[in-house]
């Protein structure tokens, strides 16, 4: 089976959940290689941000969060559509 990765890159300009109480994208650049010794950024979003998957704890109280998924359930057959 061919795995193909469907993950959205996030940026400043990424896409969030359209809601106005949601955080949207900051990415700040706070040292580079070549004047502190590494490259280091800070970033601030929000759970909906780019490709995500929300777990039932998001939605059901009592139930787990996305670290308890099963990740054999999360590949299978796709359809792709560029919107």
């Amino acid at each position: 089976m061919k795995i193909i990765d469907l993950s959205m890159t996030i940026d400043n300009e990424c896409m969030t959940c359209n809601a106005p109480w949601h955080e949207k994208v900051s990415i700040e650049r706070l040292g580079l290689l070549n004047e502190v010794g590494r490259n280091t950024s800070k970033f601030r979003l929000g759970s909906h941000t780019a490709t995500h998957m929300d777990a039932p704890l998001h939605f059901f109280e009592n139930t787990f969060g996305i670290d308890k998924i099963d990740l054999n359930k999360c590949v299978g057959k796709v359809t792709c559509v560029d919107l």
